[in-house]
C-alpha cells in the first residue's frame, strides 16, 4: 500500500525532514553522498508504492496477458519496481509496442494489482 504520510512530498521536504531528524539521534552515522541519494530516492518512492504483489498471481497474469509469448515464462530474479516497469514504456516499450502492432497483438491492460503481481513474480527466484 502507498505511504499516505508522504503524499505529494517533494525531495526537498524529505531532505529537510531528514536534516531535522539528526538532532533526535544519539549517534549520527557518516553517510556518503551517493548513499544519501539512494536513501532519499527510496524514501521518496514510498509514496508511490501500490498494493503488495503475489508472485503466483503474477505468473498467471504474465501468461494470461501474453507477456510470456515474447519474454519467456520465467521469473528473472532481479529487482524490478513498478516505476522501473513503467520506465520501460517510455523507452524499449515503444519499440515493443510497434512490433506488437505489426504482429496484430494488442497491448495488455493491467490494473495496479496486476502490475504489483507481475513485479512480485519477476522479482521471485527463477524457476527451472
Amino acid at each position: 500500500m502507498a505511504n499516505t504520510t508522504l503524499a505529494n512530498t517533494t525531495w526537498m521536504d524529505i531532505g529537510a525532514s531528514m536534516w531535522n531528524h539528526v538532532t533526535l539521534m544519539r549517534h549520527v552515522p557518516q553517510v556518503s553522498e551517493p548513499d544519501m541519494r539512494k536513501i532519499l530516492a527510496y524514501v521518496w518512492e514510498l509514496q508511490y508504492r501500490g498494493p503488495q504483489g503475489n508472485p503466483k498471481d503474477g505468473r498467471k497474469m504474465f501468461r494470461q496477458k501474453g507477456c510470456a509469448s515474447c519474454h519467456g515464462d520465467r521469473a528473472i530474479g532481479k529487482t524490478v519496481t513498478p516505476a522501473s516497469l513503467a520506465a520501460i514504456g517510455w523507452g524499449e516499450g515503444r519499440r515493443m509496442h510497434q512490433r506488437m502492432l505489426e504482429q496484430g497483438i494488442s497491448w495488455p491492460q493491467l490494473s495496479a494489482q496486476d502490475i504489483a503481481d507481475v513485479v512480485a513474480y519477476l522479482n521471485s527466484p527463477s524457476q527451472k
